[in-house]
């Protein structure tokens, strides 16, 4: 067996100021010519809102599967089930006596992907790459709950002179149906990350 048929990821995250953690691992198959990758994910999160404190804990199930059509396009469809459970924190008499409630979710991911980058030293790359992607989830038996979205993803780096690089990037998303997504530009505050690959 050669090690880079199989790829093996772990880790978690925990958050420093508002007590959420994050754990995943991943199994990724390449052998034969399609690949194969599993990943389970389990998340809590701790949402306060004046006297209401609940906490959230998804529980997640990924199966992806990369068709390539040659050494640089392929199409990956992602399959996705999860289960959000909800539970109201007990401030007083009338919160502990709330049930949990339970969410579960169903979804797919069609991604084209579009790769013929080079690496010419560390964070130095040549060429160009895109993928475009369409995602659709929604309650499991509730129609109204959709939610898809659309986007691309385009990246290109060109060498000027020596290891000066060229690089640009346009990238766009948008969603549709009953419900939307809201997108936030910035970065993730308070988060420390341990993780590990083999």
């Amino acid at each position: 067996m050669i090690f880079e048929d199989y790829k093996i990821e772990g880790g978690m995250r925990y958050s420093l100021s508002q007590g959420t953690t994050e754990f995943f691992a991943s199994i990724e198959n390449r052998i034969h010519r399609v690949d194969k990758k599993y990943s389970l994910q389990r998340q809590s999160i701790e949402n306060v809102s004046g006297f209401n404190a609940t906490k959230v804990f998804i529980h997640q199930a990924k199966a992806a599967f990369k068709f390539p059509f040659n050494e640089v396009l392929s199409i990956t469809p992602t399959l996705n089930i999860r289960n959000d459970r909800t539970i109201v924190l007990s401030t007083d008499r009338r919160s502990l006596q709330q049930p949990d409630k339970f969410i579960n979710w169903a979804g797919v991911k069609l991604e084209l992907t579009f790769d013929n980058v080079t690496e010419k030293g560390v964070n130095l790359y040549n060429g160009a790459r895109w993928k475009m992607f369409f995602e659709r989830y929604q309650e499991i038996g509730k129609v109204e709950t959709d939610i898809n979205m659309v986007g691309l993803d385009f990246r290109n780096c060109q060498k000027i002179h020596r290891d000066i690089i060229w690089a640009f990037r346009v990238a766009g998303s948008s969603s549709f149906g009953n419900r939307k997504l809201v997108y936030y530009l910035g970065g993730v505050d308070n988060w420390a990350t341990i993780g590990s690959a083999t």
